[in-house]
């Protein structure tokens, strides 16, 4: 209770200590905790209920209504329950939420009390709006899927209309769409492909193009041939005019070989590095050697921008029979 005013007051103090350790002093002063309380009046609270401050015992500290400082606002055994830094509990006798937060010195906590009826009135409002919500999309999905229906079918329909009266004032236009959708589709779909399968530097086949290629002939059982090549010192290619050389060198290799054996359907296949593979089918074993010959004629014969640089390749031919 403050001396002068003969309010209730707290008093918050430090005793000032000299290095040597004796008392010099005390600095302190009250809190106005009507001026307090009127602060918490202007607190907009997310929903209605209370904002105030209390003790470890319940006694109000800090609350809207001066007339209820000291007094006993939170039982003892609620407090108890009081056991994390912050936290919630349900007060059944008072049909009361209690949402806390705790300091530890002072030993205060900080509540805002929502009444049980205020928060199923809440509950029971949004409640009613979702159901309203679902309702709505429900019959909107409704609505918008017999639209679609309709228009599906009224489109069939001219198609159809089209093709047995041979009316087409209609069907141009939609067919044509059709085909646009499925034509783009299409050729997605093939340049997803050709990059899953495809080498980007040297425009052959890949390794996994390979793999997939090498097994279907032999689950199939199928006779073929098989070339590996590999280019001569292509490691001081690179390490003498530099790796923008080195691929100039394999894409220009790889180019003399697709241009040899694609007009006979002969795949050519980038399998790692400077090496490169080549299968020959049934019908093609019998050219293999002479196809291979040509392009290594091709390579060797080359002439390149660098100055005495000079490409040449070396292989090995093997045939598979079941």
């Amino acid at each position: 209770m403050d001396y002068f005013t003969g309010h209730p007051t707290v008093t918050l103090y430090k005793p000032l200590i000299s290095p040597e350790g004796r008392l010099k002093g005390t600095i302190a002063f009250h809190l106005d905790l009507t001026s307090m309380g009127f602060t918490l009046r202007q607190m907009v609270a997310p929903v209605q209920g209370e904002f105030f401050v209390v003790e470890r015992d319940g006694a109000v500290v800090l609350h809207p209504d001066t007339g209820a400082l000291f007094k006993q606002y939170v039982s003892e055994a609620l407090m108890d329950k009081m056991t994390s830094g912050e936290g919630h509990l349900y007060d059944k006798k008072s049909n009361a939420w209690y949402y806390y937060y705790s300091f530890t010195n002072p030993d205060w906590f900080v509540i805002y009390r929502v009444s049980g009826e205020t928060l199923t009135d809440i509950t029971r409002h949004e409640t009613t709006i979702v159901g309203w919500g679902f309702a709505l999309a429900a019959i909107i999905i409704i609505l918008f899927g017999l639209y679609l229906r309709h228009a599906s079918r009224t489109v069939l329909m001219h198609i159809i209309n089209a093709i047995k009266t041979g009316d087409v004032s209609e069907a141009p236009r939609l067919e044509a769409m059709l085909s646009h959708t499925i034509q783009s589709n299409k050729e997605r779909e093939m340049a997803y492909v050709r990059q899953a399968t495809h080498d980007a530097l040297t425009g052959c086949k890949n390794r996994r193009a390979f793999d997939s290629d090498i097994a279907e002939l032999l689950n199939a059982q199928q006779p073929f041939a098989m070339a590996l090549v590999d280019i001569d010192n292509f490691k001081s290619i690179n390490d003498t005019l530099g790796h923008l050389t080195g691929d100039i060198v394999l894409r220009n290799v790889a180019r003399e070989g697709i241009q040899i054996m694609q007009p006979h359907h002969v795949s050519l296949y980038r399998y790692g590095g400077e090496e490169f593979a080549v299968i020959f089918q049934a019908e093609q074993m019998t050219s293999a050697l002479s196809l291979l010959e040509a392009w290594r004629t091709a390579v060797e014969k080359r002439v390149w921008r660098e100055e005495n640089l000079r490409v040449t390749f070396s292989g090995g031919l093997g045939e598979w029979h079941f």
